[in-house]
């Protein structure tokens, strides 16, 4: 059943983007007020980093991080008016060291949103209309809510989840609500592995509005991989790519959590920016090389990017270094996941399209044409950006080893079968989505680990083959095979896709007790309950 107390199938429940398609209009109350108004920036403009903000003396990287509603200019023709953190879109780049600390102030200036967007997470389908195994469905915990309120998680990070009296740790159950204030206090530990991170909020049920209205920031962290050389030789440039969602005159409109028909997010068009740039240059000399970080901060939009005529050199994915690099011509960075490579301008001057290629990964609608900026279809290429090679040639070596990120995998203490599905009543009606054939319920139980030990899980993707995105907190995993077939070498990631059948990973249990969660990284998916609770105990 849904909110509004109607019935939609599973056809229907597919058709209206559970696997990351967007349903339809539906009219925005906390932006209502917002007109469009003509932006000056154009599309075009040279690619700029987005501001640093690094740790003092003390090692504490303090100040105010204030979520709020702003308008702000993409290059797309007029003024967008949207959610943002400090006003900007992206946030601030987090430069940090480890054992430093992330002693931010988060303020809540979001509004109170209309009637629905705090609802009580009490209100249950009877059991016999549940899910297969008969367990409840939390329908509050199925549907959008809660999305004024916030929070802050530091994707990828090896920190504790819990909280102490100096502040929060990464603990995605603390709810801020608009108008409140909380300090946070994420210490990362002497031994964290360098490589590239992001925040975001991730409020259950509030995700999807945050991350889609373009709630984000890069996160840096110092380490052996830029003492190599040839990547210290490298021009740094950070790229957060953002598949930002407006309604028709330019703003975020809000959820419709009680639609009969399940189209919980209204459609929007889909501006693709890159730090909060739409179609930037990058300016590189002929043979010069440059390191990329990348992060693929969209809601819902895997992305297959491709250079035109330039290879890629990849160093890490989700800030773990490869032992070398590795030569490629497209890589998949999908929702939350990061890649880190080098690329060498060709010695041919011109312009080179930087693109987004089809992935599969959403259903396609039909093409719309590219009218400001506007692509509706994900079957069509997509040009983010554009290389531009001119001036002086540059002399410029690429690396042939790497400081790789390696620990060993402790001995195994349990293995664990994991599912990601669909939740149906036995009519066939979509209820929502599960992991173990069970939505999420943050006063359950959740699943325990030892500290100290490791895990090894295979994580099925039961819904017909489409694909999920699993993300676990706190730890990072080792994937060892991907449908059934060994995978060579293992990589480790803490973002990884899930389709069409499985993979397998293993995952040390180090260092932090503490609750959290692992999830689809669609976060449509994770707020319409496709989440669980997981413990480190003692």
């Amino acid at each position: 059943m849904t909110a509004g107390g109607g019935a939609f199938s599973r056809r229907q429940a597919i058709g209206i983007g559970i696997l990351g398609a967007l349903g339809a209009f539906a009219i925005p109350m906390v932006l209502s007020s917002c007109s469009a108004r003509r932006a000056v920036l154009p599309a075009g403009l040279e690619l700029t980093n987005p501001p640093v903000r690094r740790a003092g003396a003390d090692g504490r990287l303090t100040g105010p991080l204030v979520a709020k509603i702003a308008e702000v200019d993409l290059g797309i023709g007029a003024m967008v008016r949207t959610y943002t953190f400090d006003g900007a879109l992206p946030g601030a780049t987090w430069d940090v060291r480890p054992g430093e600390t992330i002693a931010v102030e988060l303020r809540n200036e979001l509004p109170e949103a209309g009637h629905d967007a705090h609802a009580t997470p009490n209100a249950t389908t009877p059991a016999e209309e549940a899910d297969t195994d008969g367990s409840e469905v939390l329908t509050a915990m199925v549907r959008p809510h809660a999305w004024t309120t916030t929070n802050l998680h530091t994707h990828g990070l090896h920190v504790s989840p819990s909280d102490t009296e100096q502040g929060a740790g990464d603990n995605v159950f603390l709810v801020i609500e608009p108008g409140q204030t909380q300090k946070y206090d994420i210490r990362i530990p002497e031994d964290h592995t360098g490589g590239f991170f992001w925040y975001h909020p991730h409020v259950h049920g509030g995700v999807k509005q945050a991350v889609r209205g373009g709630m984000a920031g890069a996160i840096i962290v110092r380490g052996e991989i830029d003492e190599v050389p040839e990547v210290a030789a490298a021009a740094e440039k950070i790229l957060v790519l953002q598949d930002v969602e407006l309604t028709a005159d330019y703003r975020l409109a809000e959820p419709t959590p009680d639609d009969p028909n399940g189209n919980y997010w209204p459609d929007a068009q889909e501006f693709w920016v890159v730090n909060g740039q739409y179609r930037p240059v990058i300016t590189m000399r002929p043979g010069e090389v440059q390191r990329w970080r990348l992060v693929n901060a969209a809601a819902s939009s895997s992305a297959q990017l491709t250079v035109s005529g330039h290879p890629i050199h990849v160093l890490a994915y989700d800030g773990y270094t490869l032992a070398a690099p590795q030569e490629t011509q497209d890589t998949l960075i999908v929702p939350g996941g990061r890649v880190e490579l080098l690329i060498r301008a060709s010695t041919a001057l011109g312009s080179y399209d930087i693109e987004l290629l089809p992935t599969g990964a959403v259903p396609a609608v039909e093409p719309t044409p590219d009218k400001d900026g506007y692509v509706a279809s994900p079957s069509l290429p997509r040009v983010i950006a554009t290389v531009r090679v001119e001036g002086d040639p540059a002399d410029m070596a690429l690396p042939e080893r790497l400081p790789a990120y390696d620990p060993p995998i402790r001995p195994i203490a349990k293995r664990r079968t994991l599912s990601y599905d669909s939740l149906f009543d036995k009519a066939g009606d979509f209820l929502g989505l599960g992991v173990q054939q069970h939505a999420f319920d943050p006063d359950e139980q959740p699943y325990r680990m030892k500290l100290g030990t490791a895990e090894e899980w295979q994580v099925d993707d039961m819904d017909d083959g489409f694909t999920h995105v699993f993300h676990i907190h706190i730890n990072p995993f080792l994937v060892t095979e991907v449908n059934g077939e060994p995978m060579n070498p293992p990589q480790w990631r803490d973002t990884f896709p899930l389709g069409p059948d499985s993979f397998k990973m293993q995952m040390n249990l180090d260092d932090f007790t503490g609750k959290y969660v692992d999830h689809c990284h669609y976060v449509d998916h994770e707020d319409m309950g496709m989440m669980e609770a997981v413990e480190v105990i003692d």
